[in-house]
């Protein structure tokens, strides 16, 4: 969704829209989305551009143990200064950010790209560590067989790991 400085009236504008799969450049690659519906609040004040915005998306990832499909359910909102980018001037040196700063970031000529802003959120909000259940067993890393389906028949799935070796460290020798 691409929105011009010009069309916004000084009381501000409010846009809801959907992303598609394509639209998430950066999320689209690991996730698959079922749905993606933002809702933005636009207001300039000088030459910021104030942005609130809030989504709902649903959306599937892999268990990071056993590779199983998870549904996912996001929901966010976000508050942004959006203030014009002066790369010509350049900043020398150092600069000194403060908490103040966090929320601010930066367009373009006279045009701002919404979806970016909450795929980014999205991002944010997104679970450090994707597992289908609190107690997935994972894969046998010996014969790949999802533990949570069926028992393996391997006799010790950790005689063939490289670092099986370093349990025994640190224990007295029983000799």
């Amino acid at each position: 969704m691409l929105v011009h400085l010009r069309d916004i009236p000084p009381s501000g504008i409010e846009r809801d829209f959907s992303l598609v799969q394509e639209d998430l450049v950066r999320l689209g690659e690991e996730y698959q989305f079922e749905f993606f519906h933002c809702q933005a609040k636009i207001k300039t004040v000088q030459d910021q551009i104030v942005l609130g915005g809030q989504y709902q998306a649903k959306l599937t990832a892999t268990c990071d143990l056993c590779l199983t499909e998870v549904p996912i359910e996001l929901s966010g909102s976000f508050d942004l200064r959006l203030q014009p980018n002066h790369d010509e001037e350049g900043v020398a040196g150092d600069i000194e950010l403060s908490l103040d700063m966090t929320d601010v970031d930066y367009y373009d000529e006279d045009e701002v790209k919404l979806g970016q802003y909450f795929e980014d959120q999205a991002s944010l909000d997104l679970p450090h560590k994707t597992i289908c259940q609190s107690d997935c067993k994972g894969l046998c890393p010996a014969c790949g067989i999802d533990l949570n389906q069926e028992q393996c028949e391997c006799s010790d799935p950790g005689a063939n790991r490289p670092f099986a070796q370093l349990k025994n460290l640190g224990k007295p020798n029983s000799e």
